[in-house]
């Protein structure tokens, strides 16, 4: 019986010898840990806890525990930045098993001692007048870090620094007209310190005050003369594309000429022709003439070459435009004409609504120049344009002795 206790004694013994070994090697690894001390860690870990799996879970275990309560002291300011770094080069220094299984509680750790370097550097560079870099720290602080909100403050106090020289230049450039410099400004304070409320609204402000700008620069160009022309370069030339500016191109726009070809005659006689041939769309001087912007008079005989009914066109107008332009001229095909076909004359009348509004030249075989003319059409409703004078050659084909082109109508 004393043997058998003696025995017993014996294993209780041995099985309390191995419980506190195991947990001596779980406390030798984790207090190396403790004291930043990796390359001990591992070894301790390898030596006393590695390959015996309930070893293995308590160390996990004892780990996550500890790295719980370090963050919080941390957090706290129980714990120094240097002490905290320490601890975790020495976690790093662990198996990927154990760094895999801890992953949420070491990453949690990790964020906050990056976060509180963050901050102390943040301040640092505010104190010795690098906004930007301190802003630029101060923006990685966590909400988890009990300094965040003395963060925010800091942020916004050295985006305000950092800012103000901007809104200062943007001022002056706007002051002297140069709004696009002002933008650029903008534009590189944005890509500096990222977008925000005040930046955006600042760029909001500039362009709407350019955009006031270049539209009074316009319409001043436009009244003077309704220069169109003059009033729409200034706003392509702002490289302005708004919805303000393009609606005042479209409305300068409408003030440019149309050609007379881009109505359709409403009536027109059998023997008028709103198209050349190529010698007729040349003048007796050689210019060119667009074909299809040429009206011309036709006859198949000497019986109509001079019916005026039968030599008319008439466009609706509606009294939409203000002025018609023209050019009249002696054609190239005319030089082919007998001397008796230029007997009869010849005649240009333009009608506004029944009343002649122009009677032109009286074009001759002695005609070597073009005559450019302006109607006032202010109010027509209804255009009529007659063309008399066609003449004949020796072979009796006809051609005619006056043309009217390049017509456009101003609104």
């Amino acid at each position: 019986m004393y043997r058998n206790r003696i025995n017993h004694f014996l294993c209780y013994l041995l099985i309390l010898c191995v419980c506190l070994c195991g947990c001596a090697g779980q406390d030798s690894a984790l207090s190396y840990i403790k004291r930043g001390s990796g390359d001990l860690a591992a070894l301790a870990y390898e030596k006393e806890v590695a390959g015996k799996a309930e070893m293995e879970r308590n160390f996990e275990i004892a780990l996550e525990n500890f790295l719980t309560l370090a963050r919080d002291e941390l957090n706290n300011e129980k714990m120094s930045l240097s002490q905290a770094k320490g601890i975790l080069d020495a976690v790093d220094a662990l198996p990927y098993s154990v760094l895999s299984d801890c992953e949420s509680v070491i990453s949690d750790f990790m964020y906050l001692v990056a976060s509180k370097q963050s901050y102390a550097d943040g301040l640092q560079a505010i104190s010795s007048g690098d906004y930007l870099s301190g802003y630029r720290y101060l923006c990685n602080v966590i909400p988890d870090d009990i300094n965040y909100n003395s963060a925010q403050n800091q942020k916004n106090a050295a985006y305000t620094n950092g800012v103000d020289p901007v809104y200062d230049e943007v001022t002056r450039l706007t002051s002297s007209g140069d709004y696009q410099s002002a933008i650029l400004v903008i534009n590189n304070a944005i890509d500096t310190w990222g977008t925000s409320e005040f930046l955006d609204g600042l760029q909001s402000l500039v362009y709407s005050q350019w955009e006031d700008a270049v539209l009074t620069q316009a319409e001043s160009a436009f009244v003077a003369d309704k220069d169109y022309e003059a009033a729409i370069r200034i706003l392509q030339l702002s490289g302005l594309n708004s919805e303000r500016v393009n609606s005042a191109i479209a409305r300068y726009q409408a003030y440019a000429p149309i050609q007379l070809r881009e109505l359709t005659p409403t009536r027109k006689g059998d023997q008028l022709i709103t198209s050349a041939s190529y010698n007729d769309a040349e003048d007796v001087n050689g210019h060119q003439y667009l074909s299809d912007a040429v009206i011309r008079p036709w006859s198949g005989g000497p019986r109509t070459a001079h019916n005026e009914s039968e030599l008319y066109v008439v466009y609706y107008l509606g009294a939409n435009y203000s002025k018609l332009n023209g050019i009249i001229y002696r054609p190239y095909s005319s030089l082919s004409v007998s001397d008796e076909s230029w007997n009869a004359g010849t005649a240009e009348k333009i009608y506004g609504d029944g009343v002649l509004l122009y009677d032109g030249p009286v074009i001759t075989r002695n005609t070597y120049e073009e005559f450019e003319f302006q109607v006032d059409v202010t109010g027509v409703r209804e255009l009529k344009i007659v063309l008399l004078g066609v003449g004949f050659d020796q072979y009796a084909y006809s051609s005619p002795l006056v043309c009217m082109a390049n017509l456009e109508l101003e609104p």
